[in-house]
């Protein structure tokens, strides 16, 4: 999956659809700036874990400390990024660690978690963004899971904004459906007077119908069939629920999770189908103006095609 790239000066303002956090150590055992204070404010009680972890050397270059918190509805993934706390972050080590977190990643266990991670030794390590920023991508690019990299905004002129398209089972199975759904996003695409290209990345939610036509089932199967390989060359991303961490919950939490990745959204909602899913994503959209704007963010933009609901219809437009 393609990394999501986030221009935040914050990764905790999406920790909430996180299953983990990546928290960048030293391996003396010392939380005393950057990111890893903030979590040692957050989450005191995983202090003494990493502290014994780097005193047994079971945490050492080139491996990471998964931690479960009482503190946290997240778990905090201890990557370490140097030896001594004084010391500064080499790209050695930054990319022993990232291949220890890629081959975590690759776990059936982990393969489908959506992790929060800062640039890695960019902070106190004092590495250089344009080396470290190629280097992750490298390592981490190309996995099944959904990976939110927080770019610090005064640090890069990066700003990616990605398209979220969403439907209900089993609508976009015939030709009428297909033909119809085209159309949709075309409208969309000149309302807003865009293009689909201009998006960092394309996001669906892996079920059949719509979700499937647009993006597929799982990210980089059969993509040459999709609409958006055809239309823009590029690869689609397919978010996929993480069962194994959220279990019941894992359904809500993949609502979430694309309502935080998207910056537009088309709905398709047509009469007679299951509409539940893009209800209660654009209700999450909608509560969530208020906040986006305190925090200096342009309002999310929604098209959408069918249903509506009446509570709703000023935070969207209807195609």
């Amino acid at each position: 999956m393609p990394v999501i790239l986030r221009i935040e000066s914050d990764m905790f303002v999406f920790a909430d659809v996180c299953d983990a956090l990546v928290n960048p150590v030293n391996l003396v055992g010392v939380s005393g700036a950057g990111i890893a204070a903030e979590f040692r404010v957050r989450a005191p009680d995983h202090i003494e874990i990493y502290r014994e972890a780097c005193r047994t050397k079971e945490l050492r270059m080139g491996t990471i400390k998964i931690i479960d918190t009482n503190d946290l509805p997240y778990q905090i993934w201890c990557v370490p990024t140097k030896d001594h706390f004084a010391n500064p972050s080499s790209l050695a080590d930054i990319a022993r660690s990232l291949e220890a977190l890629r081959e975590t990643l690759t776990t059936d266990r982990y393969k489908y978690t959506a992790l929060g991670i800062p640039m890695l030794g960019t902070g106190c390590g004092k590495a250089d963004y344009e080396n470290v920023l190629p280097l992750m991508l490298n390592h981490l690019d190309d996995l099944e899971a959904t990976i939110f990299l927080s770019l610090a905004p005064q640090r890069t002129e990066m700003r990616p904004k990605y398209l979220v398209i969403v439907g209900p089972p089993d609508y976009g199975l015939t030709i009428t459906d297909k033909q119809k759904i085209d159309e949709i996003i075309d409208k969309s695409m000149n309302h807003w007077g865009v293009n689909l290209s201009d998006y960092e990345g394309i996001v669906s939610g892996g079920y059949n119908g719509v979700d499937e036509y647009v993006c597929g089932l799982q990210y980089r199967k059969n993509i040459e069939d999709t609409y958006v390989f055809k239309k823009t060359g590029k690869t689609p991303i397919v978010i996929q629920p993480n069962k194994v961490h959220n279990g019941v919950g894992s359904v809500m939490k993949h609502h979430h999770l694309l309502c935080e990745i998207g910056h537009d959204f088309i709905f398709f909602k047509p009469e007679g189908f299951n509409n539940n899913r893009m209800s209660l994503m654009q209700r999450w959209i909608k509560n969530d103006k208020e906040k986006r704007a305190k925090d200096g963010h342009p309002p999310r933009r929604t098209a959408v095609y069918g249903v509506t609901d009446t509570a709703l219809i000023q935070d969207q437009i209807l195609i």
